[in-house]
């Protein structure tokens, strides 16, 4: 094997879009040959997200009950559309006496556990779905139990002040909050891939700032390629005397030949 020392002489051509087009090609070819680095680096951060959630991410459960609001108009024989659509339109501010901090802190007095309004309003949330006018509250909860408890106590305490607030007689209940059997959340597979993207992400900087960051000169084209000197002629350099050179080296530093 022989390496080669390169002759050229100055060109006409200018630095520039050509370069460009040369370092970009360098960056794809880096990365096709880095492939295996980046499926690794996929893995191994998958793994490490998985892991940690597995073991340090407490998992929470969800709970949910429902009520039906009868306006007082309802009671009477003859309820026309316009009492319907009215009461439909309701339920948004049903939504916000829910979620305010009176009937939060009223369910939490009767409770008597560790929460206060804020963290229970962030995992807190109320929906009704389209064309009805049941509304849901669901509270999700590290245990399976208190997010039971927590959601019928805010639905006694949301029947009390709509009553209040609103002026209607009939508040029924639909369903109690079940303890839920199943988790939901931390996904797990959610985590493998968020941890896979991340390192495969990171593997690619990684990758993409070496080989831009990489100006050595390996090979006569590069010469033509970064400096625009045509290459007239190289001289190679036989294996005897690049051995040679490591012996002489060796002798200046100290070592044994």
């Amino acid at each position: 094997m022989t390496n080669e020392v390169n002759i050229g002489t100055q060109s006409p051509k200018t630095p520039g879009r050509d370069s460009d087009e040369v370092r970009l090609g360098n960056v794809f070819r880096e990365l096709w040959s880095g492939f295996p680095i980046i499926v690794l680096a996929a893995v191994i951060g998958g793994l490490i997200v998985l892991l940690v959630t597995m073991f340090f991410v407490t998992p929470t459960y969800q709970s949910t009950t429902s009520l039906y609001v009868m306006s007082n108009e309802e009671k009477s024989t003859s309820v026309n559309n316009t009492d319907l659509q009215a009461g439909t339109l309701l339920t948004k501010d049903y939504e916000e006496i829910i979620k305010s901090r009176e009937v939060i802190e009223e369910a939490l007095t009767s409770l008597d556990i560790d929460s206060d309004y804020h963290s229970i309003l962030k995992d807190l949330s109320v929906s009704t779905p389209d064309d009805t006018r049941v509304i849901y509250i669901s509270v999700t909860y590290k245990d399976p139990y208190t997010a039971a408890d927590i959601a019928n106590a805010v639905r006694r305490a949301a029947i009390q002040r709509i009553q209040f607030i609103i002026d209607v007689k009939t508040v029924k209940v639909v369903s109690d909050a079940n303890v839920p059997v199943s988790k939901v959340g931390p996904s797990y597979s959610k985590a493998a891939l968020a941890g896979a993207f991340g390192g495969a992400l990171l593997a690619v900087i990684i990758l993409v700032i070496l080989t831009l960051a990489n100006d050595t000169i390996r090979t006569g084209d590069d010469i033509e390629k970064y400096l625009h000197i045509s290459l007239l002629g190289s001289i190679p350099i036989a294996e005897g005397e690049k051995r040679s050179k490591k012996i002489y080296h060796r002798k200046r530093g100290g070592g044994r030949a």
